[in-house]
Order: C-alpha cells, then structure tokens, then sequence
C-alpha cells in the first residue's frame, strides 16, 4: 500500500483555507478462497484449487482534508476542519499461512484466522473549534467533534464447510463500526511563578454496531453497545525548580490530579 498527499493554503476574506486530498492506494499482494464458508482440504493441506483461490483486489481511497480558521479579533478564533482517514490492516491481521490455516481445520485450533480479504478501516471526522487568549498567560480552547468510523476489524463466527461438512471458525473481518461525538475544553497558563498549569475537561459518547454469523442460527446478527455522557477530567500542574536548590536545580516537578465519570451504559442485542 501506499499513500499520497498534497495540501495547498489560500486566504479567502482573510481567512486562511487548508485544502488537502490524499489517495491510499492498499494491495495486499496476496490470495484468498472465493468463498470463505467452503474450504476444502487436500491430504491435510488447503486445496486452493477446490478452494477457488484468487487474487485480493486492490482498494483506492481518497480521503480529503479542509480547515477553515477564521480570526474574529487579536484574542479570539473560531476554526473548522474536515477530514477523511484510512488505515491499511496490520501485517499480522492480514497474511495467513497455509499451515497454519489447514491446521485451525484438521487439528481444531480455535485460534483467530488472519484475513488476507480485510480492507482498510475509514474514518471521517468533523471538528469545530473555539480559541480564546486571556491577556498574555492563559489560553482557552474549545473543540466539538463528531467521528464516523467503519471497516473496523473484529473478531466473527464464521460458519463453514470442511470438505462439504459444518465447521465453525473465527476470522478477522471488516464488519464494527463505531460512531462517537463529544466536546473537550482545554486551559492552558503561561509559566507563572515556575508554575506551569494545563488543565483538559471533556465529555463524549459513543456508539457502536458490530455485524457477525450466528454459529447457532446460521444467520446475519448485529450487536450494539452505546455509551453514554462519559466525562474525563485531567489537569497537570509543573513546578519548575529554581537555581537555588543545589542538586535540584533547574528539575521540573509533575503533579497529574484526575477524574473519571462515566454514566449510562448501555448495551443490546
């Protein structure tokens, strides 16, 4: 796989705009059985022939990027931004071995089959953001977001034949998806009396819808989770050491308060 990317700026109505389109281009280079719920073994190998195996198709994506910022005055900006992402699967989820595959059938081994056939996962994100200056120590922003990602690999029950007989596996496949939203505030101070503060407040929630086969029905299943009005709170407070301790001179000091909530979880079938 592969990945190109170009990002040219204008000013439009003294408003600087970031215009950027990237193509990733993903081949595997690899084969795969034409249809993964009939594999056939030959003399305890996998007959790729009876198996129909044929190459992986290649996947184009073209996941464009735009900002907007929009100074309002000295102090204050206001800020939007798209983009679209892909990430290629991990070597590890993709290629499959021939031994190791025939063995999950022949010798029953439950592990997870790696999916030459996996595509990768696409995420779109739009985000809007508030920037405000307090004076010349404090700096506040604020962020909404809204993500949309799919093609997120998990873990499915694969209902298949061995030789024309049922067997049951588990595979690697492109069927979780997950949408989330949320809002994070960030105050950031100047260093002040060797204090340096950085304090982050956000709130999120999430959703998401998985797909996979019923080994016991044989049929399509999709699972939902949600969960809902999680907050999280951190805040770190650096104390710089002045000249005056000796050994500790010029040592920064790390304070790391934190608060979690959560509320709200919900999950169904």
């Amino acid at each position: 796989g592969g990945a190109f990317s170009t990002a040219p700026k204008w000013c439009i109505l003294s408003a600087p705009w970031h215009i950027g389109l990237q193509i990733h281009h993903f081949n595997p280079n690899s084969k795969a059985p034409r249809d993964w719920e009939s594999i056939w073994i030959t003399e305890g190998r996998i007959d790729k022939d009876l198996s129909e195996y044929q190459d992986v198709e290649s996947t184009i994506s073209y996941n464009p990027k735009v900002t907007i910022s929009i100074p309002i005055d000295d102090s204050n900006n206001i800020s939007f931004h798209y983009g679209k992402y892909s990430q290629s699967p991990a070597m590890e989820d993709l290629y499959l071995s021939d031994a190791f595959f025939s063995s999950v059938f022949v010798l029953g081994n439950s592990s997870v089959i790696a999916n030459p056939t996996l595509k990768p996962e696409i995420m779109d994100r739009i985000e809007l953001s508030f920037q405000k200056r307090f004076g010349d120590k404090t700096k506040l922003n604020i962020t909404c977001y809204y993500n949309q990602s799919k093609n997120l690999v998990n873990t499915v029950f694969v209902n298949s034949k061995m030789n024309g007989s049922e067997y049951i596996y588990y595979q690697l496949d492109n069927r979780f998806h997950r949408n989330s939203r949320g809002a994070q505030l960030n105050i950031i101070t100047e260093r002040f009396s060797n204090l340096l503060i950085k304090s982050s407040l956000s709130w999120s929630t999430i959703n998401e819808r998985s797909g996979s086969e019923s080994y016991l029905l044989g049929e399509t299943i999709t699972a939902q989770k949600s969960m809902d009005n999680m907050f999280y709170w951190i805040t770190s407070i650096n104390y710089h050491i002045p000249n005056t301790f000796g050994l500790l001179n010029n040592t920064d000091v790390e304070l790391f308060p934190e608060f979690n909530y959560q509320v709200q979880l919900k999950e169904c079938l």
